[in-house]
């Protein structure tokens, strides 16, 4: 039996829905329209597409609450980023300047129940 952390599942199952090639090109394109310069990933969970728009030279900040994400994170990275585990509701107590562009991409908000676990809740 093969056993997964919910963050490899979370790619595995990104990967299966996130064309990112199609993703990065529609999102860079809006943000040099919208002159976009620094973003902000309150979730950014694994990192993708974030880590993505890193690659392309805008100013990424990266956190999220949940520490398994985070490690799994760090193993997507090519750079040598600390996201910081904040939950998004402290981020002013961080962050103190303003970004040009928050970027959540999905949400965890169907795993609610799971949240802080290392295992899903399947009720």
């Amino acid at each position: 039996m093969i056993s997964l952390s919910l963050a490899e599942i979370w790619d595995v199952c990104v990967d299966k829905i996130y064309d990112g090639k199609k993703c990065i090109k529609s999102l860079d394109d809006l943000l040099k329209r919208e002159n976009v310069k620094s973003i902000m990933d309150p979730a950014c969970g694994t990192g993708k597409p974030s880590l993505d728009l890193l690659k392309l030279g805008y100013d990424v900040k990266f956190s999220d609450s949940n520490e398994e994400m985070l490690e799994q994170f760090y193993k997507n990275s090519q750079y040598k980023i600390r996201p910081r585990l904040i939950d998004w509701r402290d981020l002013s107590k961080y962050y103190n300047g303003q970004f040009d562009f928050v970027l959540v991409r999905s949400n965890s908000l169907t795993y609610a129940t799971s949240w802080g676990k290392k295992e899903l809740d399947s009720d």
